[in-house]
Order: structure tokens, then sequence, then C-alpha cells
């Protein structure tokens, strides 16, 4: 197996001419003139498949039961193209090595290009209509995305033109333009994303760390959750009381296919209504804004037909959908909280897991109630020092002259020279942008569109998500190269025309890391949650001293802590419910089992 050490592998400096001979040749710091490392392509061909298993097992993670197939395989193929960068731009790094990724980045790129911005819209919009054949589903696809594809069309065309008369160039320079236009787009979004993350990811983890506080978070959202899944399932429960109304009127029109769209509705919403039935609940009231489509469905003078139909089934699949993803939120709410209630519970006292778990149950065991604590503030002080590195970084970037500490050490022949060392001091960092930028994805809560839990999260969300990240890929490994102040690279090289933009691609190629520190800095402030106090939108506070938190003994912190008392009863409630549930289960089965017994004798 080939290892990325220097006495083991191919990439060692003795064997391939690693250093940088620019001192002695008159070479351009950060050029190489010489072979192509031995080690470089069975080292890529690992780091490859290693990326490749990962993104398989995350998208097995967070896929939910019966998830289409084809959401699957571009929820992989997007995820594995934001991945691999963490791997490709370090080894895009190494002397000699940028001859060779011409061809990956062009590929990688364009194959990008086709899954963000073509393939995934249509395969989005193909899930998330009311139409009820492949060949609907398909015209309603193209029809919501042609009218996006038409304007953008519109635009680069008059791009074009205006380029080729202001910027001189030729039509051989369209594919350049359309790799500079996306990658200028994709930096607006990274801006965001990077900006929000870098910051909140390790404060993340800081606050995860004091358990009895991330108990209260959660028990705070859990009241929340609590009350929209009610509401939710007083929707859906009046949409079945319609549905089984409304069939009347189907049947009496005695057309197969209309019949044969009703049953699919049905099939839609069966599962859910077993539910509802075994909770032996009333139906509240329902706000009738949401229910729109069936109060003009209700209307005497409404004809059933096939756009109807495929009102009613938009409206069904969208009701069971937010339900569904409030039922994730609140499942995946009451485990952390059992989890964490343990944790704290064996706080300072010595424990054993229980009896019967195996080595693997056992050892996640410890990690999860006795270690949890110190992991998590040795990983947020560790996120904590890259993020005032990375920021140090992107704050002097704009500038002539050189203040990157993590580029300095880069370029030096020390660790030029050693192949280990290289691949350290730049997966390292790399990694943790790309994971800073994520994280508002995995992070975000949208009740009704958008949550992502392991398996829980439905084909919208991870389509979405897919997409972003991939609109974000790219750009992240541009700015992390600028960062590093290294021209000679193939990634740059690809990049080409940036420029032709006009500002987008001169001057706020220059600012936007700028843009990045004041989200960070706004962040860090808590402006977004001022924001939200000011609109009237609840979230949780950590309880602090400092005015850029929530102050003790104010109305706020009195109500924070209602919600969450609130929210601590109503998990410890379920709880035990499903305790008592469980022992009936246990009981009956008992009691099947004596009364078999007895019959056989």
């Amino acid at each position: 197996m080939t290892d990325l050490s220097t006495s083991s592998t191919g990439l060692d400096s003795s064997s391939t001419g690693w250093a940088n001979e620019s001192s002695s040749t008159g070479a351009l710091p950060g050029t190489w003139e010489g072979p192509i490392p031995a080690g470089l392509v069975p080292y890529g061909a690992i780091c490859f498949i290693g990326v490749t298993v990962f993104t398989a097992m995350l998208t097995w993670y967070y896929a939910r039961p019966k998830l289409p197939p084809m959401v699957g395989v571009l929820t992989f193929l997007a995820w594995l193209c934001a991945f691999v960068i963490c791997f490709l731009v370090p080894i895009d790094l190494i002397p000699g090595a940028g001859d060779t990724l011409d061809t990956v980045w062009s590929v990688l790129f364009w194959n990008s290009f086709l899954l963000m911005w073509f393939i995934i819209p249509l395969a989005s919009g193909y899930y998330d209509n009311g139409c009820f054949t492949f060949k609907q589903k398909m015209r309603s696809s193209l029809r919501t995305n042609g009218i996006l594809f038409l304007v953008a069309g519109l635009i680069g065309v008059i791009g074009i033109i205006y380029l080729k008369a202001a910027a001189g160039l030729s039509w051989d320079d369209v594919s350049g333009l359309a790799i500079a236009a996306s990658n200028t787009w994709g930096l607006l979004i990274l801006v965001v994303m990077a900006g929000y993350g870098l910051v909140e990811f390790p404060r993340t983890l800081w606050n995860m760390s004091h358990l009895q506080r991330r108990r209260d978070e959660v028990c705070y959202h859990a009241s929340a959750v609590h009350d929209e899944a009610e509401s939710t399932r007083d929707e859906l429960h009046h949409t079945l009381t319609f549905l089984r109304l409304y069939q009347t009127r189907v049947d009496d029109t005695n057309d197969e296919t209309l019949q044969m769209y009703f049953r699919d509705i049905l099939n839609e919403v069966r599962e859910k209504e077993v539910e509802l039935n075994s909770l032996r609940r009333r139906a509240g009231a329902y706000d009738k804004e949401a229910m729109e489509v069936l109060e003009e469905l209700k209307k005497p003078d409404s004809l059933v037909t096939e756009e109807n139909l495929m009102k009613l089934n938009y409206h069904v699949k969208g009701t069971v959908k937010h339900l569904s993803l409030v039922e994730a939120q609140w499942r995946d709410g009451v485990k952390e909280f059992v989890d964490l209630d343990a944790a704290i519970g064996t706080e300072g006292r010595s424990g054993r897991p229980p009896v019967g778990l195996s080595c693997f149950d056992s050892f996640m065991w410890y990690v999860r109630i006795r270690f949890l604590r110190r992991i998590l503030s040795v990983s947020a002080i560790f996120s904590a020092f890259l993020t005032v590195l990375l920021i140090w970084m992107e704050f002097f970037l704009p500038f002539k002259f050189d203040a990157s500490p993590l580029g300095a050490i880069i370029k030096s022949d020390a660790v030029r020279n050693n192949p280990l060392a290289l691949q350290l001091f730049s997966v390292v960092p790399i990694t943790y942008l790309s994971i800073c930028t994520y994280f508002p994805l995995f992070n975000m809560r949208l009740s009704k569109f958008y949550y992502i839990g392991p398996h829980r999260t439905d084909e919208g969300t991870l389509l979405f998500n897919a997409t972003f990240m991939l609109r974000a890929a790219t750009p992240l490994a541009y700015n992390f190269v600028l960062l590093l102040k290294m021209d000679a690279t193939a990634l740059l090289k690809f990049i080409g025309v940036i420029n032709v933009i006009p500002f987008f691609g001169g001057s706020f190629t220059q600012v936007f890391p700028w843009f990045i520190f004041v989200i960070a800095l706004m962040t860090l402030l808590n402006v977004w949650s001022q924001l939200a106090r000011l609109l009237n939108m609840e979230r949780f506070q950590y309880v602090s001293t400092s005015g850029s938190e929530l102050s003790s003994g104010s109305e706020a912190f009195q109500a924070q802590r209602e919600t969450i008392q609130e929210g601590r009863k109503l998990i410890e409630l379920h709880i035990r419910n499903e305790q008592r549930q469980k022992e009936q289960v246990a009981l009956n089965e008992e009691r099947l089992a004596s009364g078999t017994a007895t019959m056989l004798v």
C-alpha cells in the first residue's frame, strides 16, 4: 500500500527532484521545473477511493428509507465532487503535479457545472410537484426550470456580446467565460457560508461541550417542534376527512384514470393515516390559508379534473412531508436529550455501560457518556485556532504583501521538500475550511422545507444541499489557493479569464475576502440573533453576563426558561409514554406465550 511518508512513497525529494530550484535557475517563486513525482498517481487514487467510501457512507447515513435511487445517486455524485477538493488542492500544490491535473480539474468542474445548473434542478422539479406520471413530472420540471434557463441564457448571450465588443473575446473563450461566471456566483455563496461557518462551527462545538446548556437548547427547540407537529397533524387530519368525502365525487366520474390518480393520492397519506388513528386524538382548528387548495375544491362548481387532482396531490405530499420533517426533528431531539441526560448524570462518577452491549456499542457509550465534554472542548479550541488563522489570511489577502502564515510555511523549503509535511499543512486547513463552509447546509432547519438528519432526509433537502455544496466547492478551492498566494497551480490556470467580468471578475475578487471577514464579525457579535429578535422570531440564546447574549434576569430570559421547562416536560412525558408502551407490548407477548403453552398442554 502506498504511503505518504518520505521513506516509503515515491514522492520523496531524492528521487523526483522535489526541491524548488528557483534560487539557482531564476524561476519565479512557486514554479516548478522537473519530473512529476513518481508516487503521485497511487497517492491520488488512494485518496479518491477513501473520499468515495466516505461520501457513500454519508449519503447512506442521511438518506431516508425508500429514497428514490436517482436522488441518492445525484446526491452522492454532487457530494463527491465537493469533497474531492480536500485532497485535490493539496496535490495541486506538489511541485510538478500541476501539469497532470489540468484534465482532472476540467472533468471535475464540467461535471459539477452540469449537475448544479441542469441535472439537479431538473430532478428537484421532477420530485417537487403534484403530477402522477413520468411524462407529466418531466413536463412540469421543464416548464419550471425552463423559465430560469431562458433568463440565464438571455443574460449570458447579452454578456457574451458585450464582452466580445469590450474585451475583444473570441467565441472560443465562451467556455472560459462560463467558468468565470460560475466561479463568480459561487464566490458570493462562499462569502455567506464561510463567513458564518468559520465562527459558528467552533462556537457550536464549545456550546455543545457545556452539556447542561446544550440540553436546555434541545428542550427549547422541542417545545416549538412539538407545537408545530400538533398543528401539522391537525392539517393532515382535516385533509384526510376531506379525502374521504371527495372520494365519492371521484367515483361518480366513472373515469378510471382519475380514479387511479386518486388512489395514488390515498397511498401517499396511508402511513400517516395509520399513525393518526393510533394516536386517537381529536383534530383541532386549522389555518384556512394553509388549506387553500381544499377550500377551493370544496366549492360545488369545482369539477374533478386532472389539474385539480394534481393540486390536491401536491397539497397532500406537502402536508405529509411537513409532518415527516417535524416528527424527525422531534425524534432526534428526544434522542439527544436522553444522551445528554445520561452524560450529565454520570459526570464526576465512575460508571459502566449497560450489560449486553457489543464492544463497539460499549466504546461508543464511553465516548458519548464519559468523554463527550472533553472531546468537544478540545475540538472547539483547535477549531477556534484554525478560524483565527483563516480569517487573518482572508483579511490580508487583498493586500499586495504576503501576510499568510500558512502560505509561508507551505512555501518554505523544509515543507516543500517533505511530502508528508506538505500534505499535512494543506489538507488540514482546507478540510476545516470545507467543514465550516458546508456547516450551515447541515445545520440549517426550515421546518416546512428543509431538515437534514440521520436516515430522515428527504429528496428535496438532499438535492438543495447538493446544489449549494457544488456551487461553493470550486470557489472554495480557488479561495484557498489565493490565501496561500501560490500562482503556479493547475486550478488557477484552469479558472483563467475570471477577470473579464466587470466588477465581479476584477474588483470583487480582490475585496471579497473582506466580506467574509464582515460576515464572520457579525456572526461573532450575534447580529443575526438581534435581527431575529427585532423581527419577533424566537431563537435560543445562551445565558451570559455580556450584552451580546441573553442576560439573566431579563424578561427574555424568563420567557426562555419557561419555554425550556415546557419542552423538558413534553420530552419526559414522551419518554414515559414510550416506556409504558414497551412494557405493555412485553406483557402482551408474555400473555400470548403463556396462553399458547396452556393450549399445548
